[in-house]
Formats: C-alpha cells, sequence, structure tokens
C-alpha cells in the first residue's frame, strides 16, 4: 500500500492556516470542550493540582469506553469533588489512579503500571508550574521511557498548557512538538488531500502511521507559522464530522457561533480545503 505526500496540499492548507493567523486559530481551543473542562475545574479548584491533574490524566487517555468529550467531562466533575482534599502532586497521582479504577479500567494494569513510573519523576512538577513544554514533554519522555513525539506525551503538555491559557498566561508553544495523532487527525489528514494512497482505507492506515500524519503536519505549520499543537484544535474540531462524506452537510453542522466569529467566507474556506476530497 502507497502513502504518497501531496506538497501541493501542503502547499494550500499552509496558506489556508496562514490566512487564518494565529488568533483565530485560539478561537478554536477556546470551544473546545477539553479547554472547557479546564476553565471549570480552575473554577473550583488550586491551579497547580490542577495542572497536575490534566497532566497526569492525559497520559492515561486511550483506549477509552466512551467518547473524549464524555471522558473529559467526566473528569471534570471528578476532579471538582475531590480537590479540596488533595494538596500535593502524590495525592493527584492517587485521585487519577481512583478515577481510572472506575471511569477508564480498559487496559487498566497497563495504565496503572505507567501511572506509578510517574511517582519517582517528581521533577516534572517544577517544569508544570514553569509552564516550559518543551521541556515537560522531554522530561515526561523520559519518565515513561517512550517517545517525546507519543500522542499521550504530547497530549498530556497540551493540557498543561490549556491550563495556563485559561489563567491568562501566554504561552508560545514549540514547533518541534508534533500534532498528537488520532482517528481524528488522521481522517483530516486524508480529507484535506495532504496524503495520497490505494489503501482501501486509507484512515485506519494512517492512524497506524503516526510519523507520516506528524511529518505533513510539521510542514504545513513551518510554511504557515503555527505550531502542530495549536493546528490541532482546528482539525480536531472538523474531526468531528468523520461521519459525513458531504462538505455540505458539515457546512450546515457548523457551530453558529463559529459563523458569528469568523465569518462564512472563513467557514466555507476551511470546509472547502479540509474535506476537499468530498468536494
Amino acid at each position: 500500500m502507497s502513502i504518497i505526500i501531496n506538497f501541493q496540499r501542503i502547499n494550500r492548507i499552509a496558506d489556508l492556516f496562514n490566512m487564518l493567523g494565529i488568533e483565530r486559530v485560539s478561537i478554536f481551543e477556546d470551544i473546545d470542550p477539553q479547554y472547557q473542562v479546564v476553565k471549570y475545574a480552575l473554577e473550583n479548584c488550586d491551579e497547580r493540582l490542577t495542572s497536575y491533574a490534566f497532566y497526569i490524566n492525559a497520559l492515561l487517555a486511550y483506549r477509552l469506553r466512551i467518547s473524549g468529550e464524555e471522558f473529559w467531562s467526566n473528569f471534570a466533575e471528578y476532579l471538582t469533588r475531590n480537590c479540596k482534599s488533595i494538596e500535593n502532586f502524590y495525592q493527584v497521582v492517587d485521585l487519577v489512579g481512583n478515577f481510572t479504577s472506575r471511569f477508564n479500567n480498559y487496559a487498566y494494569y497497563q495504565k496503572i503500571k505507567r501511572l506509578n513510573k510517574l511517582r519517582y519523576c517528581m521533577d516534572v512538577n517544577d517544569v508544570i508550574d514553569r509552564g516550559d513544554i518543551q521541556e515537560l514533554a522531554k522530561r515526561t519522555a523520559e519518565c515513561l521511557n517512550s517517545s517525546v513525539e507519543s500522542k499521550t506525551v504530547v497530549f498530556s503538555v497540551k493540557m498543561v498548557y490549556y491550563v495556563h491559557k485559561a489563567r491568562g498566561k501566554r504561552i508560545i508553544l514549540p514547533f518541534e512538538l508534533p500534532i498528537p495523532v488520532d482517528k481524528r487527525v488522521a481522517f483530516v489528514t486524508y480529507t484535506s488531500g495532504l496524503i495520497e494512497s490505494n489503501a482501501n482505507d486509507v484512515v485506519s492506515l494512517l492512524f497506524r502511521k503516526p510519523n507520516v500524519v506528524r511529518k505533513v503536519w510539521l510542514m504545513v505549520s513551518l510554511k504557515s507559522n503555527i505550531p502542530s499543537l495549536n493546528i490541532d484544535a482546528v482539525i480536531w474540531y472538523f474531526g468531528k464530522f468523520s461521519q459525513y462524506r458531504d462538505a455540505g452537510k458539515v457546512l450546515k453542522l457548523i457551530d453558529s457561533t463559529l459563523y458569528e466569529i469568523l465569518g462564512k467566507n472563513v467557514i466555507e474556506a476551511l470546509v472547502n480545503e479540509l474535506f476537499y476530497v468530498f468536494t
């Protein structure tokens, strides 16, 4: 099964994001359900403990039994009910362990093994507090004996970024960190025409080949001057329409608030380019 990078489409998608700009990309972060639950948790819990909690839980956010939106909503509720009784990193690890046993117990022992490794990586505390995203990814990968490009490693530092963002702290995400590759990202990578393949199921193929997906979005990132982790919010939003094979249908399902903020022309440009193979 061949995989071919379409450099013409990379340039076109990069132009699209360059036109959009980082400020309008950040609008998609603002409406991201994961960012919304971070804000909700911060209304009730200490900022440092909230950072630890979302960071740790993100490292176990794989092979879920429910949708990502429902998973993070459940976690925010659980955290807010229990955060007054925790005071330090170790207790946050215990809290996430208890949540995992109740709501995230598929591949449970594998997740708990990963969680226990964090008990010996206390040096991540200061890095989380500083908001040094690049260094945090590096230390996390070392702690877990994982790749710095691993989906959960990158996702965990993105959640820390969201906590700092919700508190009004401006953090510039490093270009070196790749987009976290899940099925939504794989889907939009295909529908935007960045990759061509003769496979019967291109999306599944790309999900199994995350390095290819990371590579093409890094190209888009560098050409548009917007970090991949920021671009991720846009891709993840449109990836939720993966059951549709009609760009016109997707246009009708976009949140009305996005039309009000970005305008019809921008929305149509995003849908036409990100669902290119269906237009």
